[in-house]
């Protein structure tokens, strides 16, 4: 049989592989030119700024919205403490409080209540209690038998825990609907209802 060669298709191959000699060089140098570009993109990029792991904190662990009570052997409650959040440090085995609040129940009276933008959470050494110590804002209140509140204002207030007592070497206002008493220092037991004003004592009682 005769053998029939299409002249078009060996045209179309012969242009074609003109036309792949043609633009080969310039295909090549699109290429070196994308490549560089890329090199130059890649030696001018700034560095990835790695944030920090929150894991590598010194605190080990972390609460929001803590409510801690304690209860007495009659199994009423005793002390109360809530905090916005707090942060322990295994270190020292102290915790740090925001916007604690602290509740100490007497069984006789309404509590005792003190609260402050910060605090500090930590075990004394040879107690099995703990120490509250309260910074900034600081303000104590317990309700009176008539009706009355009284209310103590300081920048600092350190809560014994294990000896049921409260101090500060601060400046305190102290008030109620009868009388405003400043004093530089002030002492007090939570269960004996005892509140002393140490230095300075000054104001009026009606």
């Amino acid at each position: 049989m005769p053998h029939w060669h299409d002249s078009s298709d060996s045209i179309m191959n012969q242009q074609s592989k003109f036309h792949l000699r043609q633009i080969l060089p310039a295909l090549l140098a699109i290429g070196l030119v994308t490549w560089w570009l890329g090199t130059r993109h890649a030696a001018v990029k700034p560095e990835t700024q790695v944030e920090e792991n929150p894991l590598n904190a010194d605190f080990d662990y972390f609460i929001s919205g803590m409510n801690r009570t304690t209860f007495a052997n009659n199994n009423g409650q005793l002390h109360h403490l809530e905090a916005a959040e707090v942060r322990h440090y295994p270190s020292d085995d102290r915790a740090e409080l925001e916007q604690p609040r602290f509740s100490w129940f007497v069984a006789t009276n309404k509590p005792w209540t003190v609260q402050s933008v910060t605090g500090q959470l930590s075990r004394q050494a040879n107690e099995k209690a703990d120490l509250l110590e309260l910074e900034d804002q600081v303000r104590l209140s317990k309700p009176l038998p008539d009706g009355d509140t009284l209310v103590v204002e300081t920048a600092k207030l350190d809560v014994d825990i294990a000896t049921k007592s409260f101090t500060t070497a601060e400046p305190v206002s102290l008030s109620s609907a009868t009388m405003q008493l400043e004093s530089r220092g002030m002492t007090g037991e939570l269960d004996s209802n005892r509140l002393e004003l140490l230095n300075e004592v000054s104001g009026r009682h009606e």
